[in-house]
């Protein structure tokens, strides 16, 4: 008898802990089903583990049933959030690479610039050096557009991936 009053006390705080996060105990029967008729008592053996057996299912079931809970809650919020949030991202990334472009444009000037700046460093240092080991400013250039076209890229990519992982969490938020 103290095993069944036990579990009725288990069953009653569960029923009060839904209530008291703003759910409702009919969730569970709602969103899975889950009717006491439904459950097969005939080949029942042992009371206490077929007990214990069925204290796991119901916390199971809560689990699923909070989980469900929680999805349909980031739905509603995600809509609420996403609304702007593609533009705001693009206008973030395009910024970001209209900085990058700014500075590989600035780099470029530099090193072209033979009377200050870096070209000129670059021609006083070439100076000293045997032809086979002067800095070519084409191939610097070129590295600097390499490097320039990869930032760009990443950020690119980041864009890509971070809108993806929106639209795939609306989507299982949508449908679990």
């Amino acid at each position: 008898m103290g095993t069944v009053n036990k579990f009725n006390d288990m069953i009653k705080s569960h029923r009060e802990e839904l209530k008291k996060e703003g759910g409702s105990t009919e969730s569970m029967n709602e969103l899975f089903s889950l009717d006491a008729s439904k459950i097969d008592i005939s080949g029942l053996r042992n009371p206490l583990e077929n007990l214990k057996v069925a204290i796991k299912k119901i916390h199971f079931f809560k689990n699923i049933a909070v989980f469900r809970s929680n999805l349909q809650q980031t739905n509603k919020e995600l809509a609420v959030y996403s609304k702007d949030y593609t533009k705001s991202v693009g206008k973030a990334i395009g910024e970001a690479i209209t900085k990058i472009k700014n500075e590989y444009t600035e780099i470029i000037n530099q090193i072209s610039d033979n009377k200050s700046g870096m070209g000129l460093e670059i021609d006083m240092y070439n100076e000293s050096l045997k032809n086979n080991q002067k800095i070519s400013k084409e191939k610097l250039k070129l590295i600097y557009k390499y490097q320039c076209d990869a930032r760009i890229g990443l950020y690119k990519t980041i864009e890509a991936i971070d809108l993806y992982l929106l639209h795939f969490t609306e989507s299982i938020s949508k449908n679990p």
